[in-house]
C-alpha cells in the first residue's frame, strides 16, 4: 500500500476514531493487515514531524 495510503488510514483512525475492523471492511483488508499499516502511517506521520 502506497505511502499517502498508510497515512490515511492513521488519519482515519486517530481523527474519526474508527476501529481496525472498520477500516479494514473500508479497505478490503484484514484487520490485523489494518492495525499493521495505521502503526507504519504513525510511524510516518512522526517522521515528517521531525523534518
Amino acid at each position: 500500500m502506497s505511502l499517502e495510503d498508510q497515512v490515511l488510514l492513521a488519519l482515519q483512525y486517530w481523527r474519526e476514531y474508527r476501529t481496525y475492523f472498520h477500516i479494514a471492511q473500508s479497505w478490503n483488508i484484514n484487520e490485523s493487515t489494518a492495525f499493521r499499516l495505521v502503526r507504519r502511517g504513525q510511524g510516518h506521520i512522526d517522521s515528517f514531524r521531525s523534518v
